[in-house]
């Protein structure tokens, strides 16, 4: 199974950082929320179709620009010529380092851990490990000296 996170949405952060380029920021000590979305493509040995889907992430920025993040991804998907559904809920725990700490746009990787679960029309219940990593390109937009901030 594939995840693709919309690029339309990183688009609009390059987009949205340019226009509004504030100064270096240190957010250490700092609580974030984010909210997410992705695509999913699974595989052809589903019997569910590709959707889009949501996700969220409780956050907390350590010093030396690392984050531990917390990921609940309540993914569900159709059964073709059914009523039934698939649920593939996922949680993990995230660590993220990010680059460039006084750059306007701040790369990052991601590292993580966690597990899904499989439950096909309210039965077949089973549980697996999944491993995640990621890259990404995060950017203020407007101020960022004060307690509230808002990121992509």
């Amino acid at each position: 199974m594939k995840r693709i996170v919309l690029g339309a949405l990183l688009s609009a952060a390059c987009g949205a950082g340019v226009a509004n380029a504030a100064p270096p920021y240190d957010d250490t000590g700092a609580i974030y929320l984010s909210p997410m979305l992705n695509y999913t493509l699974l595989d052809d040995n589903r019997i569910s179709k590709d959707r889009l889907n949501g996700q969220l992430a409780l956050g907390y920025n350590l010093p030396a620009n690392f984050a531990i993040e917390v990921l609940a991804a309540p993914n569900s998907f159709r059964i073709s010529n059914s009523g039934g559904s698939e649920q593939l809920p996922a949680w993990s725990l995230d660590g993220i380092y990010k680059f460039l700490p006084h750059s306007v746009f701040r790369p990052y990787v991601l590292l993580g851990a966690g597990v899904m679960s499989d439950t096909i029309g309210g039965s077949n219940h089973n549980n697996q490990w999944l491993a995640e990593t990621g890259v990404g390109l995060l950017t203020g937009i407007g101020d960022q000296s004060g307690s509230t901030r808002l990121q992509l």
